[in-house]
């Protein structure tokens, strides 16, 4: 899982967002209920205009980790896109 995690961030660093959800997706099967996974996918969908899943995703990291400032504030962009 650490090369596809290592994957999805390479992915969103250099603009290929579709590849980067794709391989975000395969992190989150592994590990569905880790909080910081479920945030940078959230973040990236964002990046990637996909509002409605990045919403999803950062509500469930939210509910996980309630104490992470960044996971409020994007999912706060990511309601008003």
């Amino acid at each position: 899982a650490d090369v596809r995690l290592e994957a999805a961030h390479a992915w969103y660093e250099v603009d290929e967002i579709g590849r980067s959800l794709k391989v975000w997706e395969q992190v989150l099967r592994d590990k569905p209920g880790d909080a910081e996974r479920l945030a940078d996918a959230g973040l990236t969908a964002l990046r990637g205009g996909d509002a409605r899943r990045a919403v999803e995703l950062l509500e469930r990291a939210g509910l996980l980790e309630p104490d992470r400032i960044s996971v409020h504030s994007n999912l706060g962009v990511a309601r008003m896109t």
